[in-house]
């Protein structure tokens, strides 16, 4: 079938626009993932929104994935691109969010749990993890990345794991209860002169 006057979705590539004959204009979806090692196609003309239509490539695809058996074995890297790209089709994100959610899973959640299978997070490895982060040394005199940053990153890696939840791939969100220390962040120097002040009070009390 040949489309009148068709145009790719910018928000949306998997989408095109394409008019009828009598002018009206419709909406269809048009693309290909490889599943288990095959090329899967997804078409659908008809729609009257380019919402509704990437609405329906994120539930084909989905559905296809779960048919196939893929959900159980997917990584959190897989999952992430599925769920960011989705928000962002579905243009449920400002620009602002969508550039915090991108770096902050780039720089400090992928490197880390990018190759775990969804099904392994577990609080545990998490927990490890926050530690590690509480305690790294950093450039100009930081000893951990504060409380605030640690926070966000569990918070946001808790969203993709609480949507996981809802797509019914795995059975809670272990990292909900996650523990991270007050006040991190602060300058070695700082510490530093906390300690000195401290002890030049406690030597006074003992004169």
């Amino acid at each position: 079938m040949k489309y009148l006057d068709e145009k790719k979705l910018k928000r949306d590539p998997r989408v095109r626009s394409y008019k009828t004959k009598t002018g009206d204009k419709f909406y269809r979806v048009s693309f290909k993932r490889t599943i288990v090692g095959k090329a899967t196609p997804f078409e659908k003309q008809g729609f009257r929104t380019g919402h509704e239509a990437s609405h329906w490539a994120d539930a084909a695809l989905h559905q296809a994935m779960l048919r196939h058996g893929k959900e159980t074995n997917l990584t959190v890297a897989e999952y992430y691109e599925q769920w960011f790209n989705s928000n962002v089709a579905a243009d449920n994100w400002s620009p602002d969010t969508i550039k915090t959610y991108g770096d902050k899973f780039r720089l400090y959640i992928l490197p880390r749990f990018g190759d775990y299978k969804l099904t392994d997070i577990n609080k545990i490895d998490f927990q490890n993890y926050i530690n590690e982060m509480q305690q790294v040394e950093r450039p100009n005199g930081y000893h951990g990345y504060s409380s605030r940053t640690l926070r966000i990153i569990k918070n946001y890696f808790g969203l993709l794991l609480d949507d996981a939840v809802d797509s019914e791939l795995i059975p809670a969100n272990r990292i909900r209860r996650t523990k991270i220390k007050d006040n991190i962040g602060v300058r070695n120097v700082d510490i530093s002169s906390r300690i000195v002040k401290s002890s030049a009070t406690l030597a006074k009390l003992h004169l």
